[in-house]
């Protein structure tokens, strides 16, 4: 058995992989309805963080139903996968959401890139945390036998 400081270094080594991307499909649910969007997010310690409009689909699934999952998929040579769960928060605090905001605008400008999110009118965008809990990785191989695939659940958070 893993010891707990193991653990954590695998799971910061699979934020380290969620990091190193910037969109996902999350899904959310109300009343026994699934639903799954595309979204821009960034990683700030174990939080995942995204901003959606108020009154979206997503917004009212998640007023009634925090619980999501994440799942982000990178076609290359070896395609790798990532796969999320969490529950997810409004932001409220200020520097939290100005750190995270500058984040933000630091990927988009490096990709010369302008999201649909942008297009939320003044005030009414939310700014949404994602608390991980479980999260698994996987590098596909040429060979069965080489597959490589991690699964961690962790129950610490950090800013």
């Amino acid at each position: 058995m893993k010891s707990k400081r193991d653990l954590k270094k695998e799971s910061l080594e699979i934020l380290k992989e969620l990091e190193a991307r910037s969109i996902a499909t999350i899904a959310t649910a109300r009343e026994n309805r699934p639903y799954s969007a595309a979204i821009h997010y960034t990683v700030a310690g174990s939080f995942v963080y995204f901003i959606t409009g108020e009154g979206t689909q997503k917004s009212k699934n998640l007023s009634g139903n925090p619980y999501v999952s994440l799942a982000v998929i990178e076609k290359s040579e070896l395609p790798i996968g990532i796969q999320a769960e969490g529950k997810a928060s409004i932001v409220t605090d200020k520097d939290e959401a100005n750190r995270v905001l500058a984040n933000f605008t630091k990927v988009w400008y490096a990709i010369d890139y302008t999201p649909p999110v942008m297009n939320i009118p003044k005030g009414k965008a939310l700014l949404i945390r994602i608390d991980i809990k479980n999260i698994q990785w996987f590098q596909t191989a040429e060979k069965p036998e080489n597959i490589k695939m991690k699964k961690i659940e962790f129950n610490y958070t950090k800013n």
